[in-house]
């Protein structure tokens, strides 16, 4: 993207490309793209770490929103791991979300 409001964002695809087995972590910033009002703390933060063992992937997406909360009804978490596509809708704005997937 290279403007807000570019593309639509919900759902919001998050795709984990892991090794058999590791770890990743991201920590994604947003704000209104319009304004300065992030200069008041206005944004919002979402991390998300993916770990991957065995054949079990677990995504947790941890969100933290002040002022500015997107408007956003759904993930999709894509975890991509030893040959394997691994998939999941999630609903966005439950504040800490843990995903497995797998077997």
């Amino acid at each position: 993207m290279h403007y807000t409001d570019q593309l639509p964002t919900d759902p919001l695809t998050f795709t984990c490309y892991m090794a058999e087995d590791g770890l990743a972590n991201y920590t994604l910033y947003e704000d209104d793209g319009a304004t300065f009002a992030y200069l008041n703390r206005n944004f919002a933060q979402t991390s998300i770490a993916c770990r991957v063992a065995g054949g079990l992937a677990i995504v947790e997406i941890e969100e933290r929103f002040d002022a500015y909360r997107p408007q956003r009804e759904w993930y999709e978490v894509v975890v991509l791991a030893g040959g394997r596509e691994l998939k999941q809708r999630v609903q966005a704005g439950q504040g800490k979300i843990i995903v497995h997937l797998g077997s």
